[in-house]
């Protein structure tokens, strides 16, 4: 026996290993340490197969850009819609986890005017230690009305997912139809009538509203603008191709279906479009109708932000895999497409490169190999590639839906501040790196203006890159790898977004930490 850290271990090869195996899971910087170390042996000793990688990671950036490209130009698409005389009866179902209360009783106001009759409201709240943030929203449900039911759960497992599933278990007998939102969003009143006049076969098992946000004005229209983009271009072309997936809240569900394909499942932690795929492999289908009838809160911090895409990419890779995996025997080749181009859509290839053209501007000095020339060039160009075609899809995106070339710049500067989000969290995936479910921060906060070195730390990274090659005689690679610097300051200007979302008044959402 010997001790590690005043902890009691059996054999010293078992201490190690299991000491070694913790470090490594809990310790994501340790992994990355780890990997750019290996790269860089890589590109000194055989970079051979560093090439064949950033060929590899080229490829795959010129497939999910001529796909993006694709789903931009597909003209929006007519939906039917059919007269009900029926009032099916809906449970609407609110997970909540360490909201501000107050939010959350708004958006149960908003629920008591509903042009419907016959619905349920559940709220649960799960893991939320501090009984003075959910008890008032339990007082507020009782005097609500007996239309509102509030459960609160400790150490509940499966994040989201979990929730919603306890939600299904409370929810009434009669239920036929769900209607999933988030804490913070406020519906409007015909948002039942509507939805379910798009349910006009029983092979439709989902209705999806796009995302809006009552915190999004002039001066922060490029956040808002870049999250537009996503149901303009994504889930329009999701519903030229049949292949709408959910995106989490504003979603109307047939019950039947959902209990068909399992309810709700925490494989991944976007639970949303896990939904959806599990949907369509069992033959069912989704509509996406882009009329905003619920808005929520856009973050008021960077931190929040960067955690938010982090759980999309992250989740959304998970559920790419999972859906190569399925046997897909009812969806098509041309929904495949659309399910991949939906799943990769914040998805980025810059971080490959842009690792690669740091270490290997280092390499050249330690040992000049002759293929090391051509990496810094392809790298830089892989770059450059990526930059050229993302203010092309965003110039064409919103200049043919009517919207300015500068509406266009600020959600594509909006799109490049997170970079390091859309490079990194895919490769986490990729070693296992599971970052869980983060939950977007509500409470009205600013974070700390530390949040800005990553952007800061890679622009000056790119500069002394650029120095390298200018000491290596390659000047023009030199020159294109220095002028990448102000790309990775476009956090800057999210930072300013953030900083004007976090001061403008919310209407009645006037939320303190």
């Amino acid at each position: 026996m010997i001790m590690l850290r005043g902890l009691k271990i059996g054999p010293v090869s078992d201490t190690y290993l299991s000491y070694y195996k913790r470090l490594w899971s809990e310790q994501p910087y340790l992994k990355w340490f780890v990997l750019i170390s290996i790269w860089l042996i890589v590109l000194l000793f055989v970079p051979a197969i560093a090439t064949i990688v950033l060929i590899i990671n080229f490829f795959a950036m010129a497939l999910v850009s001529g796909l993006q490209i694709y789903s931009a130009s597909l003209p929006d698409k007519n939906i039917t819609t059919v007269s009900r005389n029926d009032k099916p009866f809906v449970s609407i179902h609110i997970p909540t986890y360490n909201e501000p209360p107050e939010l959350v009783c708004d958006t149960l106001n908003a629920l008591i005017d509903l042009d419907y009759e016959n619905y349920e409201v559940i709220v649960l709240d799960n893991n939320t230690k501090k009984v003075e943030t959910w008890y008032p929203v339990k007082q507020h449900c009782k005097k609500l009305g007996k239309r509102f039911h509030f459960e609160h759960v400790e150490n509940l497992k499966g994040y989201k997912a979990g929730a919603l599933n306890i939600c299904l278990e409370l929810s009434s007998d009669k239920t036929e139809y769900i209607l999933v939102i988030d804490a913070d969003y406020k519906v409007q009143p015909e948002i039942l009538t509507t939805s379910l006049s798009y349910f006009t076969d029983d092979r439709i098992a989902l209705v999806q509203f796009p995302q809006s946000y009552s915190n999004a004005h002039e001066k922060n229209r490029g956040m808002s603008d870049e999250y537009e983009h996503f149901f303009q271009v994504y889930m329009n072309m999701a519903n030229c191709l049949n292949c709408v997936l959910s995106t989490g809240t504003v979603s109307v569900i047939r019950k039947k279906a959902l209990s068909e394909v399992g309810n709700w499942s925490d494989r991944t932690i976007t639970e949303d479009v896990d939904l959806g795929l599990r949907l369509h492999e069992a033959g069912f289908h989704g509509v996406y109708v882009p009329i905003p009838l619920g808005k929520g809160l856009m973050p008021t911090d960077l931190k929040s932000l960067r955690q938010q895409r982090e759980r999309w990419v992250y989740g959304n890779t998970q559920t790419l895999f999972n859906f190569i995996k399925m046997s897909k025997k009812n969806i098509t080749a041309w929904q495949s497409l659309g399910i991949f181009t939906q799943l990769t859509a914040w998805v980025n290839f810059m971080l490959i490169p842009a690792i690669t053209l740091i270490l290997a501007g280092f390499s050249i000095l330690v040992n000049d190999h002759p293929s090391h020339s051509f990496i810094v060039e392809f790298s830089l160009f892989t770059i450059w590639a990526y930059l050229i075609f993302k203010m092309t899809f965003f110039s064409f995106a919103f200049l043919r839906r009517g919207k300015s070339a500068q509406q266009a710049f600020y959600a594509y500067l909006v799109h490049l501040g997170m970079i390091w989000e859309g490079g990194s969290s895919w490769l986490r995936f990729m070693i296992r790196d599971n970052p869980g479910f983060k939950r977007t921060n509500k409470f009205k906060i600013v974070g700390p203006t530390r949040d800005l070195i990553p952007g800061f730390a890679f622009s000056i990274i790119m500069i002394l890159c650029g120095i390298l090659l200018l000491l290596n005689n390659a000047v023009w690679p030199a020159i294109f790898s220095i002028l990448l610097a102000p790309f990775f300051l476009s956090v800057i200007y999210i930072y300013r977004q953030i900083q004007n979302t976090y001061e403008f008044n919310y209407g009645n959402h006037e939320i303190k930490s």
